[in-house]
This record gives C-alpha cells, sequence and structure tokens, in this order.
C-alpha cells in the first residue's frame, strides 16, 4: 500500500444529505458535524515515493475515495483511531496538473472535540493518502511493477534513481494525519496560498541549485528586513517618546508594532523635526529664567518641570 502526504484547505459549505447517507443516519444535524477543511487527496506529478499518481489513474477513482476513513494518528488502522469519513471526492485539471479533492465530516463525541479543535487551529496540519496499487508501470519502459509493493521493474530500472513509478489503478484505502509529510511544504492552507505557493516555488527556480541559492537569497533578505523593523522601530519609539514626554513607554512600543517600516520611519522623522523645533538653543537656555522644579515626595523631578524646561 502507497501513502501519499496532502493538503487542506478552507472550509466550504456541507452536503448534509450526504453525510447522512454516508454515516447511515438520517437524523444527523450539522451542529453534530465537523466539517474538514477540503484536502487535496492525490495529484498527479513525481512525490517523494517516486511515483507518479496519473491522471487516468485519479479520475478512475476519484468516486472510491467516498466513505473511506480518516485516521488520526500515522496510518494506524484501528477503530478507536478513525475520527471521520470522506464524503465527497472530485478531480480539477489545472496548470497542467490533475488534483483529486475531497470533503470529509466527523461526529462531535467526548473523545474527539478536542482533536477537532486541534485540527481547527492547524496544531495538526500534515495529512496523507494511502491506496493499494492495482497496475502500476515503469516511466521507463512502460512494463507492469511487480513485488509486493509493485515498484520493481522486471526490465532492470531502479525506481527512484533511475525510473519511477506511475501508478495507473489503484484502490483507495483511507487518508491519516501524519507527523512527518512526505511532501514539502504540505499543510492546512487556503486554496488561493497553495496556488500562491506554488506559483512562488517556480519562480524561485527550476534545478535543485537554482531553488537553493535563491532560498538562501530570500532568508538572507528576510534577516535583513527583520534588523531593520528593529531599527525603525528603535528609531520611532525614542523620537517620539522625546516629542511626547505625557507617552508611556508601553502605549508607544504597541503603537509601533500596528506601522509599517515605512510608517515608522517617516513618524520618526515628523516626530525628530518636532522635538529639535521645540528644544531650546543654547542662547535660549541662558536668556530663558529656570523653571520651578517639583519634586515629589520620592525625589522624582515630575514630567511637567521636564516638559516647562523643554519649551523654555
Amino acid at each position: 500500500m502507497k501513502t501519499v502526504t496532502i493538503k487542506q484547505h478552507s472550509k466550504s459549505p456541507i452536503d448534509l444529505e450526504a453525510i447522512q447517507k454516508i454515516a447511515g443516519n438520517e437524523n444527523l444535524t450539522e451542529d453534530e458535524i465537523f466539517p474538514f477543511p477540503t484536502f487535496v487527496i492525490a495529484r498527479s506529478g513525481l512525490n517523494r515515493n517516486h511515483s507518479d499518481i496519473t491522471p487516468e489513474g485519479q479520475k478512475a477513482a476519484a468516486q472510491d475515495w467516498i466513505g473511506k476513513a480518516i485516521l488520526f494518528r500515522d496510518h494506524e488502522s484501528s477503530s478507536s483511531n478513525q475520527i471521520g469519513r470522506i464524503y465527497d471526492a472530485w478531480t480539477e485539471d489545472r496548470d497542467g496538473e490533475t488534483v483529486t479533492y475531497g470533503k470529509g465530516f466527523g461526529v462531535f463525541t467526548d473523545d474527539h472535540r478536542d482533536i477537532y479543535k486541534r485540527i481547527e487551529n492547524r496544531i495538526h496540519s500534515e495529512m496523507s493518502c494511502a491506496y493499494e496499487i492495482v497496475k502500476s508501470v515503469c516511466s521507463e519502459c512502460g512494463a507492469d511493477l511487480i513485488g509486493n509493493s509493485r515498484m520493481e521493474c522486471p526490465q532492470g530500472h531502479i525506481i527512484g534513481k533511475d525510473a519511477h513509478a506511475r501508478d495507473l489503478e489503484f484502490l483507495p484505502d483511507h487518508i491519516s494525519f501524519v507527523g512527518r509529510p512526505g511532501v514539502e511544504g504540505a499543510g492546512l492552507v487556503s486554496s488561493e496560498d497553495q496556488t500562491k505557493w506554488m506559483k512562488a516555488f517556480t519562480v524561485i527556480g527550476e534545478t535543485p541549485q537554482e531553488i537553493e541559492d535563491n532560498l538562501k537569497t530570500l532568508q538572507r533578505d528576510a534577516e535583513d528586513g527583520r534588523e531593520f523593523r528593529v531599527w525603525a522601530q528603535d528609531e520611532f519609539t525614542k523620537w517620539y517618546t522625546m516629542s511626547n514626554l505625557e507617552a508611556q513607554s508601553d502605549d508607544v512600543i504597541t503603537l509601533a508594532e500596528k506601522l509599517t517600516v515605512k510608517e515608522m520611519i517617516t513618524l520618526g522623522r515628523i516626530e525628530k523635526e518636532r522635538f529639535h523645533e521645540v528644544m531650546p538653543t543654547g542662547k535660549q537656555v541662558c536668556e530663558t529664567p529656570p523653571a520651578e522644579t517639583k519634586v515629589s515626595d520620592d525625589g522624582e523631578i515630575s514630567l511637567e518641570t521636564i516638559s516647562n524646561a523643554v519649551k523654555g
């Protein structure tokens, strides 16, 4: 049996009638149902298992995913590990590949409420599908693969080295949450985010070396960006605090966290100019009579005294 990592997508309206049919309970209500986010069951193209789940294989098997179990712990086949079932599945052709999507449901019970909450909050995100191979061929010679896992080419091609498996027919078995995904970047994301991620990955590069070099550049730029934001926030809080003596330090920091770097730099310059406009020159300090100093019982000089001194 093969397992392939899949992704989940944003929630969509449920088909209560279809769910009731799968559950065998026509009295089941929406309040009793946990709707799993839509997930990708399979997609064509070479995966980390050295196989390609072909478009023809996906289209033939799509409806057979309906009713299959959703497991919580790493393909552990036990009744206590079943937390839901698939109630809809279909294929779509997009961007040169074929994708099989699915929708699932669970029923709220005391045992599952905490699990569903963690899934809903993306604590558990990676998933994997499992299916039994019926027919798989070698990508190099087209010969039917043999062996228990159908990963041996009778012509001597080594699957995973100089060839890969093309899964043409298979029997769906289940999907499961897993701790370690088989596909980089797999997880709970929206359909829009997945499309953007795929497009961005294509822009990063096509060869492994291009991808590695460009990812290093992106990482460096990200680190530089973080350092730049820290500097901008420090400049903004410094000049804002000096120009607004009544402002509380925590309030200024909270404000800075809500601003973009560009906004902090712009406002920091304004506050700096404000400060220098009201700050007395040396001559003004000599001509200005000393302000009355107000000292509290604990010996601290009041903000009013400092403010009056600055205003001159």
